[in-house]
């Protein structure tokens, strides 16, 4: 009898790991009162998946990440609201120690920026008129994304609310106060008053409110011119 023993014939591999792949998305362009900025990841096999997020760049609109460590992210401001400004995300995502470095839009560092814009109006200086004049109202936009839009309230005496320009005929005299709203291209908005003082006219004009009588001259009554010889 010929033995051959205890033989093991499995085959033994090494486990070979693929590193993961990810991406991340979210708004690039923002208004300064939106938050908090949601951006969220992509992988193309979450399991075992590890998330680091950081800001990079000089991040000047003054941005932070509420947990750098979730699959998805939100971004607040530092402070009560974003300064007008800009910053750029980084994700790292790592599995069975293999990693992936991915920025906003991109697998090329830095990314998209974000950019970070404030809109602002002046609705001009505050003005002093009698109840006979004419106010001219000039309001002016700046910071956001043009077009603007223009919203003034209330309508009482206005030319009209959704222009930049409207002028005011005072219904008597009085204070009034007008609300200039602007609006640009992706909703950022501001607002500014205006208050124009109307005071009585000093002495206002003479106004002839009936009929000047009409006086008809005869024909006879105008004395004939001597005839020349």
């Amino acid at each position: 009898m010929v033995s051959i023993g205890n033989q093991d014939r499995s085959l033994k591999t090494d486990a070979v790991f693929v590193p993961p792949h990810c991406d991340v998305s979210g708004p690039e362009r923002v208004c300064a009162e939106f938050t908090p900025l949601l951006y969220t990841s992509t992988v193309d096999n979450a399991t075992g998946v590890t998330y680091l997020w950081s800001i990079t760049g000089a991040n000047t609109a003054g941005a932070q990440i509420v947990n750098a460590t979730l699959a998805n992210i939100e971004v607040v401001p530092i402070g009560t609201t974003f300064n007008a400004g800009s910053f750029n995300l980084q994700l790292i995502v790592t599995r069975n120690g293999l990693s992936d470095t991915c920025y906003l839009g991109s697998h090329e560092s830095p990314g998209s920026l974000v950019v970070v814009q404030k809109a602002s109006v002046d609705g001009g200086t505050d003005q002093a008129i009698t109840h006979l004049d004419t106010a001219y109202l000039n309001a002016a936009a700046s910071g956001g994304t043009a077009p603007y839009t223009y919203t003034w309230s209330p309508a009482t005496g206005l030319s009209a609310t959704n222009v930049a320009n409207p002028y005011f005929v005072p219904p008597s005299a009085g204070v009034y106060q007008f609300i200039v709203t602007i609006a640009d291209s992706i909703g950022c908005s501001d607002k500014d008053t205006v208050e124009i003082t109307v005071t009585e006219h000093a002495h206002p004009p003479c106004v002839i409110d009936y009929p000047i009588p009409f006086v008809p001259v005869h024909p006879m009554s105008i004395p004939a011119r001597p005839r020349q010889t």
